[in-house]
């Protein structure tokens, strides 16, 4: 791993626009992160540790942050799993919640757009039962769910078989929908705008 590294470390050094190769690694590094497809921490510290060798702890900033978020939400989801444990079985959240708190200064995910998702009722439970969870750690922090950056692992049943799907959460938020229907019975939906490219 380190023999790609350095060949890497070599491409880097003739790049005149490091500004933008860091813009590029810092959105897919916050990706790999959020869908927690990171090889390893070690994997992530070794190449920062040779970007801020080469270009100086400033380049590497967001990224140490991002890493830093992770390992702290990390913390922060054992404490929360052990304060649902604690509770009385009426009490608990009505599904299992790993959340990844992200401090605006370091992901480049900007400003939450998505303010039309419906989410159902037991995402909202569980959100706001999270969102009680973090306000007894941290008052004074304002959290925002950003539903277009989850996925949710769904028990579903097709006719006669059940399946586990992994989906987005606006995914789960459609299958939802064909929670309640009876047989027989349809959706219908209405398209509001349609962007081409």
């Amino acid at each position: 791993m380190d023999a790609v590294l350095d060949k890497a470390i070599s491409l880097f050094r003739f790049l005149a626009e490091k500004d933008l190769f860091e813009k590029y690694y810092n959105n897919h590094l916050a990706k790999r992160l959020i869908a927690q497809r990171s090889v390893s921490d070690d994997a992530e510290h070794n190449i920062l540790n040779k970007f801020k060798v080469e270009a100086g702890a400033a380049f590497t900033k967001s990224a140490e942050g991002m890493l830093k978020d992770v390992k702290i939400s990390g913390e922060m989801q054992g404490a929360y799993k052990r304060h649902q444990e604690r509770l009385e079985p009426e009490q608990r959240a009505p599904l299992e919640m790993s959340a990844i708190v992200c401090g605006q200064n370091f992901w480049p995910f900007g400003t939450s757009k998505d303010q039309v998702c419906q989410l159902p009722q037991v995402l909202q439970k569980g959100v706001a039962a999270f969102g009680q969870f973090y306000s007894t750690k941290h008052s004074g922090r304002k959290l925002s769910f950003r539903p277009e950056l989850g996925n949710v692992e769904v028990k579903a049943r097709f006719k006669a078989k059940s399946h586990e799907l992994t989906v987005s959460t606006h995914g789960m938020v459609v299958l939802a929908l064909f929670e309640s229907l009876k047989e027989g019975e349809t959706l219908s939906y209405k398209v509001r705008s349609l962007f081409l490219l």
